[in-house]
């Protein structure tokens, strides 16, 4: 089940909205993504998962995004100004690659995702967790 105990899905932005049946491959290196990919795989590094319930999240189509520097505690932090449409679809995980970077040497993931139904985005049971990333609640 894509959905947690708190009846919550993280959400995942794209630039081309994904429809119902659309095959995509994410290569995901953002801290943030990496902590919503850990959230819904409940793990750290890969492993098999129930082909009968496969890790999922939303992905909406987003049309904008502003960026500005912020301090958050003496830190240099981003905010982002998001605008996407409130129409999205789910995210079936179909494959997850563990990996690094070339240069960096830092984490990344290469997640392949099928998308399946539709649903729509209450704006206000939208959240941003402390990651980074947003949830959206009792979405129909």
């Amino acid at each position: 089940n894509f959905e947690n105990e708190m009846n919550e899905i993280p959400l995942f932005t794209l630039k081309n909205a994904l429809k119902p049946g659309m095959v995509r491959n994410l290569n995901l290196f953002e801290p943030r993504w990496l902590k919503m990919i850990d959230r819904v795989t409940n793990c750290r590094s890969y492993v098999e998962w129930d082909t009968n319930n496969p890790p999922q999240f939303g992905c909406v189509h987003c049309t904008n995004k502003f960026y500005s520097a912020i301090s958050i505690d003496g830190s240099e932090a981003r905010y982002a100004d998001i605008i996407f449409e409130r129409v999205g679809a789910l995210a079936t995980m179909v494959a997850l690659e563990e990996g690094r970077r070339p240069v960096s040497g830092d984490r990344k993931v290469n997640v392949a995702i099928v998308g399946s139904d539709y649903f729509v985005v209450d704006e206000s049971k939208l959240s941003i967790t402390d990651d980074g990333y947003m949830v959206a609640r009792d979405m129909s």
